[in-house]
């Protein structure tokens, strides 16, 4: 099963790299939005009289949680307290904060889950592993794909209890889902989730779906005899069914 969690670019990038840094691009900084925002206001003024120094708070917070004193922070180079900001060394002290932002600061959880690699990954295989695979393809593999592709689902859909491709039932349910991705693309993924047991599609899509027991599973949709039309559907997310009343209308559904 793939973990539900969304995992940036750059910190699979980290892993591959042993948690060893490199000099960050303008497009990695991107990858980090509060990050990538910080750094596009610092540009875009003059910090000379902003009170700013070689420090960082360890933990973001809006004007309306802020409350002086009471953040802590941490120096970005020795004596960093001690040192202001100014025109003259600002691309410095963006340097030294995207630095700490996208290595120092996960440095030791970055550590924890090599190390959790190593366990069950052989160090030659993870190493034959970075010489095939991209960042994103580690991501993909580990937390599954980013967005559903309706097509693919329903392309790889089985029907069972009576149901086909052609019931009625079906093309509603079809129906109302392409309203969903037009209207709350959020619907599909808690539908998907509510069905299979995790919000993320596998690598190489709805083929390759498997179900809460582990096996593989196409998604299928069952006629749910033991229902009412009045009854809400019912899933099994071992083996990634949903069984659909008769439902007579797409509204209803």
């Amino acid at each position: 099963h793939c973990v539900d969690l969304p995992l940036n670019l750059s910190f699979c990038k980290l892993l591959f790299a042993e948690n060893k840094r490199w000099e960050v691009t303008e497009e990695e900084i991107a990858l980090v939005p509060d990050l990538a925002n910080k750094v596009r206001l610092l540009r875009a003024c003059n910090v000379d009289d902003l009170d700013l120094d070689f420090t960082d708070c360890t933990e973001d917070c809006t004007a309306e949680d802020f409350t002086p004193g009471a953040d802590e922070r941490v120096d970005l180079v020795e004596g960093g307290a001690d040192i202001p900001v100014t025109e003259g060394n600002k691309e410095e002290y963006i340097a030294k904060l995207c630095e700490w932002r996208m290595f120092k600061s996960i440095e030791w959880q970055t550590e924890q889950i090599l190390s959790g690699f190593q366990e069950i990954i052989p160090p030659q295989v993870f190493k034959e592993l970075r010489a095939l695979i991209s960042p994103g393809e580690l991501r993909d593999l580990l937390a599954g794909l980013p967005a559903i592709d309706l097509d693919d689902w329903c392309a790889h859909t089985e029907y069972a209890g009576g149901y086909t491709k052609e019931s009625e039932v079906v093309l509603r349910f079809w129906e109302a889902m392409r309203v969903f991705e037009a209207e709350d693309e959020a619907v599909l993924t808690k539908l998907f989730a509510f069905v299979t047991g995790t919000s993320r599609v596998p690598v190489g899509g709805f083929a390759n779906l498997q179900g809460f027991n582990g096996g593989h599973h196409k998604f299928t949709i069952a006629k749910a005899v033991h229902l009412t039309p009045a009854s809400l559907p019912a899933a099994h997310a071992c083996i990634c069914t949903i069984d659909i009343p008769e439902y007579d209308s797409v509204s209803v559904m």
